[in-house]
């Protein structure tokens, strides 16, 4: 996929949530913060950072599901 095309994609799918979820201000911080929890939500599938776990395999598909979460937020 091309990026311009991703772009549109993004630019489509925030001017929908905007109708939904009309805003007085900018939403730079609920995205930042977002595009945060996201990542926390990434580094628990991946797994590795739990040392007190006998189960650290990656969850792959929801690793992945996470991952494109993340990207609506960049």
């Amino acid at each position: 996929m091309k990026l311009q095309k991703l772009f549109e994609a993004q630019r489509e799918l925030d001017e929908h949530i905007d109708k939904i979820h009309p805003r007085e201000k900018t939403r730079l911080e609920e995205k930042i913060l977002a595009l945060q929890t996201e990542l926390g939500e990434i580094a628990n599938e991946w797994r590795q950072f739990k040392f007190w776990s006998n189960d650290r395999e990656p969850r792959t598909e929801r690793l992945l599901e996470e991952y494109v979460d993340g990207l609506h937020f960049v």
